[in-house]
């Protein structure tokens, strides 16, 4: 995660209230009833708008782990397509208001707003679709009824959650909202699994990914009480700890926890400041090529090891079969050593 995608993130989190003002001005623009039989019945309502077509698909169509919701919004065809993964009636109301909300931000005006963003918009247009659908399915009403004005505890979340007719998605998006600090707001399985996660100012936790590691999932994983509270660090790819946090998970039905996890502040805590190990912690490499070691922060490229930063090598290039040479300092193909031999042939003569 570089210092420019915070900076899109961070971004997108400021002005997505904003951008979702904008599409519900369009909402309300289509028809005077179209808000309130979103609000009514997202599944019903999209089905029958002209517009877009609704379609549903199996769970296992959707295989990537990097989005945070399994839908799709296909735009190559006409009408454009809403596709949602069957699961419960609550997940499929907020996926399809999801995907709903790139089409309110593709097909308008909207769109002028974010071509000119370093990343294209996509960061702001992501974290609109989620808080666009957490808008219709709760009401200001309900959400001020139940959560804190501060950053709320995992115990508000589910009580939000069973007060509501509305997902742990979007439950979880509009509890983020509270965030005073950086942090998380997660719907993780009772095996560990992110199903979902809404952030402030961290990388996001990736759907599908598995957290066993993390103190507060192995808290909750052998807890006999509906809450457990530790300070925690989530994994990321290539070993990498992320800082160290306050971490609080509540029992939200059967098989699933809301995990709010914060660097500070935390209201079930008299007293909680930041970590003194709030650094991230990454992992020692060795380069395979020229030898050099070094603690790496930075994800793993698409063969599954970093970048060297000596020789701007990967993985990727094992393929080529190449090799150090210990006499001239030189890497050169294998055919140039003699086998068993540590030195190139040039060398060797």
């Amino acid at each position: 995660m570089t210092t420019r995608d915070t900076a899109n993130r961070i971004r997108a989190r400021l002005d997505a209230p904003a951008q979702v003002e904008a599409m519900l001005d369009e909402v309300r623009a289509i028809s005077p009833d179209f808000l309130r039989d979103l609000r009514a019945d997202p599944l019903l309502t999209l089905d029958q708008y002209p517009d877009v077509e609704l379609s549903y698909l199996n769970p296992q169509d959707f295989y990537d782990q990097h989005c945070s919701i399994a839908g799709m919004y296909i735009n190559t065809v006409t009408p454009p397509r809403l596709s949602v993964a069957t699961a419960t009636a609550e997940r499929m109301r907020f996926t399809a208001l999801h995907e709903f909300g790139h089409h309110l931000q593709q097909t308008t005006a909207i769109a002028d707003t974010t071509v000119l963003r370093d990343d294209g918009g996509v960061a702001l247009e992501e974290a609109a679709c989620d808080l666009f659908a957490a808008k219709i399915l709760l009401s200001d009403e309900l959400v001020d009824s139940v959560l804190p004005t501060g950053t709320p505890s995992a115990t508000d979340v589910a009580r939000l959650w069973a007060s509501a007719d509305a997902s742990r998605s979007a439950v979880a998006v509009t509890a983020a909202q509270r965030l005073t600090v950086d942090g998380y707001v997660a719907v993780i399985g009772s095996d560990g699994t992110v199903e979902f996660c809404a952030t402030r100012g961290l990388p996001p936790l990736r759907r599908g990914s598995n957290q066993q590691t993390a103190e507060i999932v192995r808290a909750l994983r052998v807890a006999t009480q509906n809450t457990v509270e530790r300070l925690t660090r989530f994994q990321f790819r290539d070993g990498i700890r992320g800082a160290e946090l306050w971490a609080q998970a509540a029992r939200a039905g059967n098989g699933y926890w809301f995990v709010v996890a914060a660097e500070s502040g935390v209201p079930w805590k008299q007293l909680a400041l930041p970590s003194f190990e709030a650094e991230v912690t990454g992992r020692w490499h060795v380069c395979e090529f020229c030898g050099h070691g070094w603690m790496n922060f930075s994800r793993a490229h698409d063969c599954g090891t970093p970048i060297c930063p000596e020789c701007t090598r990967c993985g990727c290039r094992n393929a080529l079969k190449e090799r150090l040479c210990s006499g001239c300092g030189f890497i050169q193909p294998a055919h140039l050593f003699n086998e068993g031999s540590s030195v190139c042939r040039d060398c060797a003569d």
